[in-house]
Parts: C-alpha cells; structure tokens; sequence
C-alpha cells in the first residue's frame, strides 16, 4: 500500500478509474436485466399469436366440414382438415400454457437477480468509498484526520506536490503551519471545550483556547504568542489582560494566532508555500 500511494496524483486517477468502472458495470448489469425481462415477452405473445391463428383456423374447417355434408367427396378432406386443426390448437395451447408457467418461475428468478444486482451494487459503492480513503498520498497519512484536507484539496496538492518535487516532510510542514490548519485546529479545541464544560461563557472558553495554545507553543519553542511570554504564569496574565478584552470570537482568535505564526515565519522566496496555503484555502489551484 505504501508503495501505491506514493505515486503522484493517485487519488485523481484511482477515483477516475473507479468511478468507470462501477458506471459500466451498472450498465452492463442494467442492460443484461432488461434483456432477460424483454426477451420473455416476444416469446408470451408469438404463442398467444399462434394460439389464435390455430383457433381462427379450427373454426374455419368447423364450418367447412358442416358445409361438407352436401358434398360427400369433400366431407373427408374437410374432417381431415379438421383433426389437424384441433391438433395444433391443443399444441399451440399446451405451449402457450408452458411458457406462461415458465414466466412466472423465471419471474421470480428475475426479481431474485434484480434485487441480488441491486444489493451488490450498493456494495460495491461501499467498498469503492472505503478504498478511495485508503488511497491517499504518504504525505496525506501524515497529518491528523480531523485536520486533514477534503478530497477534492489532497488531488489539487498532490498534484502540486509531484509536480514541484517537494519532499514528503516538508510538505507536511507546510501544511500544518498553514491558516486553514491553524483555524480548524482552534475551532475542534473550541468544540471539545464546550462539550467539557457546557455551563462555561463563550468568554471563557475563548480564552481556554488561548491558553491551551499557549501551553502547546511553550512546551514546543519556549514561548508562545509570538514572544511575548514564556511562562504559563505570564501566558494566564497576558491572555487576561492584553488578549481576552480584544478578542471577543472565535474568528478574531484565530485571525490573531494565524498572525502570530505569520510574524515568525521567514519569507516565502520560491512562492511553494503561498501556493499550498492558497490551495488549501479555496480547494483548488490559483494557478
């Protein structure tokens, strides 16, 4: 699997072939129904049509043979006549009865394939779904789920990615530190902060989200909010004071973190990173 995934624009070209594939299987399974649905009924009314000739044919000699009795030299051939037609009514009955029986038996053998077709193909969807989530970039298995890109982004990025040659781990780099990361970051620790503490003011649970940050920046760098403090005792202090005031949602929060990592970052001189950032933003390629 490692070795499959780290072909360039694999989720593209894999959801591509896939959703062929199940498209002409559909229609192959569809057509194959209709055509065994279609070819009993020509079969029904060919007998019922022969059926009837017999008998439109059965009442002429009928006629003809009571006809006959003025005429001795004809009654023998008219009765003749007669016997063969009653026979081939018999048979075109005895035919038309049997494939009318043989339809209601096939008929359920067809719902049975129909509803079986049905069913494997929904299955099919499922298990085409759960393969598309497994073909991802090596890159893509790198980063969380819950902050990872959509699909539709991961094809653009791969796509950029292979084309540039970047490697694995700093694409991954680049992308963790990007606005849209850093923004759904805040929003799931907002969400998780509400379910822990339901009763909490939004007041409050903006600055958790600040501190939490803070903590996770210290414990990484030594400071957090782009320098100002070091400690959590002056992180607590600063967020009080300085942040909480000011930052009164959660856009505003994230908008200021998404400065504070901006302030730190060098220049972007090849352009690479506004690129990715700028995909991951609107889900497709600014060109």
């Amino acid at each position: 699997m490692q070795l499959l995934t780290r072909s360039g624009g694999v989720p593209g070209r894999i959801g591509r072939f896939l959703s062929a594939y199940a498209g002409l299987t559909t229609l192959t399974v569809g057509s194959w129904l209709a055509l065994i649905i279609a070819s009993q009924m020509p079969t029904i009314k060919e007998s019922k049509a022969e059926l009837a000739a017999a008998q439109k044919e059965l009442e002429l000699w009928r006629r003809r043979v009571l006809a006959s009795q003025t005429a001795p030299g004809f009654q023998r051939a008219a009765s003749e006549r007669l016997f063969a037609a009653e026979k081939r009514v018999e048979e075109a009955a005895a035919e038309h009865d049997r494939l009318i029986e043989a339809g209601k038996k096939d008929s359920d053998v067809t719902g049975f394939k129909i509803v079986s077709g049905i069913l494997l193909f929904f299955f099919g969807a499922v298990v085409i779904n759960r393969w598309s989530k497994c073909w991802l970039p090596t890159w893509a298995e790198q980063i969380p789920e819950p902050v990872r890109p959509d699909d539709k982004r991961i094809q653009k990025l791969e796509e950029f990615r292979a084309e540039r040659g970047i490697p694995d781990d700093v694409f991954v780099l680049a992308i963790m530190g990007s606005p849209h990361v850093t923004r759904r970051l805040q929003e799931l620790t907002y969400r998780k902060l509400q379910l822990e503490h339901p009763g909490a003011s939004p007041e409050s649970l903006l600055g958790q989200v600040l501190l939490e940050r803070a903590y996770a920046q210290i414990s990484a760098t030594g400071t957090a909010f782009d320098g100002a403090v070091s400690t959590m005792e002056e992180a607590e202090e600063f967020v009080r004071q300085r942040l909480q005031p000011r930052l009164t949602s959660l856009d505003a929060v994230t908008r200021y973190l998404v400065e504070c990592d901006w302030s730190g970052m060098p220049a972007d001189q090849t352009g690479l990173r506004d690129r990715i950032w700028a995909i991951l933003e609107s889900g497709s390629d600014p060109g």
